[in-house]
């Protein structure tokens, strides 16, 4: 297999596709931005019309690989150490349901977690599997759900012994030290833009206050997972533009 990190065979496939020069006769219906309402297409771009592409001879099938998906999935597992990595769409909530639907029968119990994604409930409607829930620490100066420690994932394992699989989202690979500083910096961080806050629009409860900052950093790590922030000072100034277009309602 090819090991080449720098590859992105299924774009690549998309390209070739789109300068082969082909006329699609095949979905979807706007062929290749063609038929599209115009003022959208400009509003998208090109670019994102040409590659919205159906399975197809050359570009590969999501549901069998065979090409470009394959080598793809494969490069991706090779990247992560995993044995195998599969493709999805919608999100991860499909992943999550697809993965409930074959771990557990109707009838089964599975330990979840409390504050899980809503995909958590959906995989339990469609498997019938019987939820045991799991509580997660809360970080009461935060008023924040962390994720389940390994203790309480142990305690409910032995109150269930009978438990056919366990729903576990997230890892704790910090030690308990770590994870205080790393608290004790997000409480003076948030802290901190909230007085900032509070100066610049006293009329905001402690509250409001703290609720509009929360929401301003949920938005700045989103936006993160799109543009990969980097320990660097340019990184550093577009999260603090960013935290203050969305606290102060300014472009900065």
């Amino acid at each position: 297999m090819d090991r080449d990190q720098s590859k992105a065979p299924y774009f690549q496939a998309l390209l070739d596709y789109v300068d082969s020069g082909v006329l699609p006769f095949h979905t979807p219906g706007h062929v290749q931005g063609n038929g599209m309402d115009l003022a959208f297409r400009e509003f998208v771009g090109d670019n994102i019309c040409a590659i919205d592409l159906t399975p197809m001879p050359g570009i590969d099938d999501l549901l069998q690989p065979v090409a470009a998906i394959k080598e793809a999935q494969e490069l991706a597992a090779l990247a992560w150490g995993a044995d195998h990595t599969f493709f999805l769409i919608n999100g991860s909530t499909s992943g999550n349901q697809c993965m409930m639907m074959t771990a557990v029968n109707p009838g089964d119990k599975i330990a979840v977690p409390r504050n899980s994604h809503k995909s958590m409930l959906g995989g339990l409607v469609m498997s019938g599997a019987h939820p045991i829930y799991m509580q997660p620490e809360v970080d009461e100066a935060l008023h924040m759900d962390l994720c389940v420690t390994p203790e309480t994932v142990a305690r409910t394992m032995e109150e269930h012994p009978d438990l056919a699989a366990i729903y576990y989202t997230e890892r704790v690979n910090l030690t308990r030290v770590d994870q205080e500083l790393l608290r004790s910096v997000q409480r003076s961080t948030i802290d901190a833009w909230m007085r900032l806050l509070a100066a610049a629009r006293p009329a905001l409860t402690k509250t409001q206050a703290r609720v509009l900052v929360h929401a301003a950093m949920a938005l700045v790590v989103d936006v993160g997972r799109l543009v990969h922030y980097e320990n660097s000072a340019y990184s550093q100034a577009c999260v603090r533009k960013l935290m203050e277009a969305t606290v102060f309602g300014t472009g900065g």
